[in-house]
């Protein structure tokens, strides 16, 4: 090795190490969905998709703890609370309402008691101010009063006689509570043996490496609870964390156990065509330093990387292991008499050509208008970038001037060359394989199925799904990322859609479109409804008078209730608004039901049991400034939006592709050669999982990018050796050799039990091993002339 080669591996590994470390300190892995979503479009809804994401609400994990007796669960719920308090990763545990809201809302709530009592107030007051109203109203409260309560009420009824504070607490308990009772002070469900906990974690319920640990403790700390209790315990949950720790557990066994199988397989296959570890060792070289880049870069640009993005450029980067594979083998088959450099120099165009056409093809991506697509852009071109220049610069400096020679190899390439050989001879039987992808393109093509459903992506255990909804059921829970939002451009007029889209659902669940809502109109209505319900409760001067009158009728003291006249006397206190709530201490109950969208106020109605979502949708989308929202059936059109724009990308990279190879043989001929082959192999590829009944997506899309960058760089690769015959048999090594090294890096992951790394794998092999199979067809269209470069 000379001076300038040691610089220069010097330098390169210095590199390396500090985008290393850089990405050590500063790599932060994002998972929301909206980075996906097209800058411009469907903004409000985006944000409201990532807040729900990070909410408490998706942050809450419930825990059933069932017992023989009621009695016995309690004592378990509360047993398995003290062991997880302390709990670093719990930000809240909650087994009963909180146990001063009374007083909480008091001081709140109670000026504005009347103001906040009826939904209709032209058409309930005056009904509750007749005389049989009045007569009605004394009597319940003289009931209420002798009951276990009455000590209570008797604080405030000279004040409220009309019972509209209690009458308010009742909808703030229902609230505050769901669904649930409350026993000995513990929630329990209403049928069954069963205590609740509520837990609210400190991390995203996504954040598996948070969450693991948390649901390892809880298990363990039941586990104790269980056995000082005899053993006759059995615990349930429900929470989003449940299942993206599973996820992570499959995806992590199957990555660790195909990882294992392709990289002992991949080894040992370059170790027996080259017989040398240091070789088998250099193959990697470039492609460790293609990701570190790929990493360090969309770091410093983004300030984050999405965790897609790492999944997908992890595997589209893959295509940089076949510059090392070529330049090695190369080298190897057909060493030159000045040294590894004058084996660079042999290989220069192919090499440089395909880079620059795989190039072409993601950056593409970068046009899009999805921040994500950007990325992913950003990581390719600069692992591919990185990879190209580690070859080109590194290996040379690395490899012995005299490679070892390999039986095997050469053996291999001799087979290669008969084939080759056979395929340039051309007749019939040469065209046999590409007219058959194409019969199986008319075919199959027209079959293929699209899902944009991002359940289908991921694999939900039965058993996991069966105890999330028994636990929700139980409590009563609202349906996850299924909602109502009422916006407006401050909070009285997003208030005021709250109002009439409560009414709506009200209406909706008498008549049965849902089972039932959760709405922060229970606590609180817009100025508009406070200022109605004033003007019509003091539209009759003689109205408190007639209340007193009507309570002394029913045996009560009238002078009791001066408090209440006064109240009359004195203007009424101005409409509660929603900061003023949301900065005293209800603040907790409210947070989850409101959301800032950005220049807008969001009011969220969480609902549950949507037995028609069309006619709800309808029914919503009517009220100015509503809208139903299912986050499941917004992140489906995200991922269609995404594929859509993706295969636009893929047809764009594929014409840039076209154009530069056009650019270097300036003739259609050999254009058409170096593209066809890999454009055919993909669609062939959809064909087929059209044939098998795949039900194609998003990942399907951006694993045929992989397929065309493979499939085209071999084919140049064979037509630039097709003028020597000794290169183009080490090229067709190489070609086999990057297709091997791809079934067996990525198309293995077709093994995984997890769907979105089943159609990564299934769609990688076999779109790379039809590319290999067809990429012979080059030879039959293209001519070799003098354009093309020899040794």
């Amino acid at each position: 090795m000379t001076r300038v080669d040691a610089a220069v591996v010097a330098a390169t590994a210095g590199l390396v190490a500090a985008l290393a470390a850089y990405s050590a300190r500063n790599l932060h892995v994002s998972t929301d969905i909206t980075h996906f979503l097209p800058e411009g479009e469907d903004r409000s809804l985006a944000e409201l998709s990532r807040q729900l994401t990070r909410s408490a609400l998706a942050r809450t994990t419930i825990l059933s703890v069932e017992a023989p007796t009621r009695a016995a669960a309690i004592a378990g719920a509360r047993a398995l609370g003290e062991a997880l308090r302390g709990n670093p990763e719990i930000a809240s545990l909650r087994g009963h309402p909180a146990e001063d809201i009374a007083e909480r809302a008091f001081a709140l709530l109670f000026p504005h008691r009347y103001q906040l009592l009826y939904d209709r107030p032209e058409q309930d007051w005056p009904a509750r101010l007749t005389d049989r109203g009045i007569a009605s109203g004394a009597e319940r409260l003289k009931a209420q009063l002798a009951s276990p309560a009455g000590f209570l009420l008797g604080r405030i009824a000279t004040q409220d006689p009309l019972l509209a504070f209690p009458s308010l607490m009742r909808r703030l308990d229902a609230m505050n509570a769901g669904g649930l009772e409350v026993v000995d002070g513990q929630f329990v469900t209403r049928s069954g043996c069963c205590a609740i906990l509520f837990l609210e974690t400190v991390h995203s319920a996504f954040d598996g490496g948070a969450q693991g640990p948390l649901l390892a403790a809880i298990a363990a700390a039941f586990d104790r609870v269980d056995r000082a209790n005899g053993g006759n315990l059995h615990l349930e949950a429900s929470g989003l964390n449940l299942f993206t720790v599973d996820a992570q557990r499959i995806v992590r066994r199957d990555l660790d156990r195909i990882s294992g199988i392709s990289t002992a397989a991949l080894l040992l296959l370059l170790f027996v065509l080259f017989r040398s570890p240091r070789i088998v060792l250099l193959a990697f070289v470039p492609l460790v330093a293609g990701l570190v880049a790929a990493v360090a870069a969309s770091t410093a640009v983004f300030g984050e990387i999405h965790a897609l993005t790492l999944a997908f450029g992890s595997t589209l980067i893959g295509v940089c292991i076949d510059y090392p594979l070529h330049f090695l083998n190369h080298h190897s088959l057909l060493p030159s008499s000045t040294g590894p450099r004058g084996t660079r120099r042999r290989i220069a165009w192919a090499l440089v050509l395909g880079a620059l056409t795989t190039l072409a093809g993601f950056a593409a991506l970068g046009w899009t208008s999805f921040p994500g697509m950007r990325e992913l852009a950003v990581f390719a071109t600069t692992g591919i970038c990185a990879a190209l220049a580690t070859t080109w610069w590194v290996l040379p400096a690395l490899s012995a001037r005299v490679p070892p020679r390999s039986p095997v190899g050469r053996s291999f390439a001799r087979g290669a060359s008969r084939i080759v050989a056979r395929w340039k001879r051309g007749g019939l039987l040469p065209w046999l394989l590409p007219a058959a992808a194409v019969a199986t393109v008319v075919v199959g093509l027209p079959r293929v199925r699209w899902s944009d459903d991002p359940e289908l992506l991921t694999r939900l255990d039965d058993k996991l799904q069966a105890e999330d909804a028994h636990v929700r059921s139980q409590v009563s829970r609202m349906d996850a990322g299924r909602l109502v939002l009422a916006t407006g451009p401050d909070a009285a007029t997003a208030l005021a859609a709250d109002d009439r889209v409560a009414a709506a659902l009200t209406a909706a669940r008498s008549s049965g479109l849902l089972d039932d809502f959760s709405s922060l109109h229970a606590l609180l209505f817009s100025p508009q409804l406070q200022r109605r319900n004033d003007s019509v409760l003091r539209a009759d001067p003689s109205a408190p008078e007639r209340v007193v009158s009507g309570l002394a009728t029913a045996g009560f003291r009238p002078l009791a209730f001066e408090p209440f006249l006064d109240d009359f006397a004195h203007p009424p206190p101005q409409p509660l608004t929603l900061a003023a709530v949301s900065q005293s201490p209800l603040g907790d109950l409210v947070r989850p039901f409101v959301a800032d969208l950005g220049g807008q106020t969001g009011i969220l109605t969480f609902v549950r049991g949507v037995h028609s979502p069309d006619a709800l949708r309808r029914l919503v989308d009517a009220i100015p400034g509503a809208h139903y929202f299912d986050q499941q059936e917004f992140i489906g059109r995200t991922y269609a939006r995404v594929r859509e724009r993706t295969l636009e990308a893929v047809t764009a990279g594929l014409l840039a592709m076209f154009v530069l190879v056009f650019l270097k043989y300036r003739s259609a001929r050999r254009t058409l050669a170096a593209g066809l082959p890999a454009v055919l192999a993909a669609a062939t590829t959809l064909a087929i999982l059209g044939l098998l009944g795949v039900t194609a997506n998003l990942l399907h899309v951006v694993a045929l990018l992989f397929v065309v960058s493979a499939g085209e760089d071999y084919a140049v690769f064979l037509i630039e050796s097709s003028v020597d015959p000794a290169w183009l048999e080490a090229s067709a090594v190489s070609v086999a050799l990057c297709c091997f090294a791809a079934v067996l890096g990525f198309g293995l992951l077709g093994l995984s039990e997890m769907p979105a790394l089943r159609a990564v794998g299934l769609t990688t092999g076999v779109g790379v091993l039809l590319s290999l199979a067809l990429a012979p067809t080059a030879l039959l269209i293209a001519r070799p002339g003098p354009e093309s470069r020899g040794a």
